[in-house]
């Protein structure tokens, strides 16, 4: 399998595909506060979805990204989320490929 399609009710679980044209290379600081900040690879040119969802999967917040081949600084602005743990989720046209947790303080 190369990619999820699905990652609703998981839990608090970290999930990465076997193969992608993406990978998330750090996501920090951990605990958060205000700015999280996410370092992708790309092996092309692309877009890329990064949503923030709660322990019960509800979406809080989508931001897109437009990614160049390489390396890609993200950041996603949480100052809005209450304290406690989350996950964020990339996808694009092709599925989603990773799932990471982070806890906002």
């Amino acid at each position: 399998i190369g990619k999820y399609d699905q990652c609703a009710n998981v839990g608090l679980v970290e999930l990465t595909p076997i193969e992608s044209n993406f990978s998330m290379d750090d996501i920090y600081p951990n605990p958060v506060i205000d700015k999280l900040h996410i370092s992708i690879q790309s092996k092309i040119n692309g877009s890329l979805k990064l949503e923030v969802m709660d322990a019960s999967a509800r979406i809080l917040k989508t931001q897109d990204y437009d990614l160049v081949e390489g390396e890609n600084n993200l950041s996603l602005d949480v100052i809005g989320l209450k304290a406690g743990n989350y996950f964020v989720k990339t996808s694009n046209s092709e599925g989603t490929f990773f799932t990471r947790t982070f806890v906002k303080d």
